[in-house]
């Protein structure tokens, strides 16, 4: 093997150009930063939930504001699905370590 690791590696938040990036697991630097941009992502959708909730419930919300609110939405669901795999690979690899 040309390079091990004692730590699991773990896929970072991608970039969306299709490639991936890798880090070890255990709490160093780039691990921390992506759990901090998973968090944003996750903080960020919430936000914007709350928002288009209260923007749905307003008779007077123009057809552009409702596009622009729906485009945000889906962007950032897109994200909270990348979050959603990145959190269900490590669980799986976690999983895979216990047996």
């Amino acid at each position: 093997m040309l390079w091990s690791s004692a730590a699991p590696l773990r896929r970072l938040p991608g970039t969306g150009d299709g490639h991936s990036a890798f880090v070890s697991e255990g709490g160093g630097l780039a691990s921390r930063m992506a759990d901090s941009l998973e968090e944003a992502t996750l903080t960020a959708a919430e936000d914007a939930l709350e928002r288009a909730l209260k923007l749905a419930a307003d008779m007077a919300a123009s057809r552009a504001e409702l596009r622009v609110c729906v485009r945000a939405l889906a962007e950032l669901t897109r994200d909270v699905v990348n979050v959603a795999t990145l959190r269900l690979e490590r669980l799986d690899a976690a999983s895979d370590d216990d047996d």
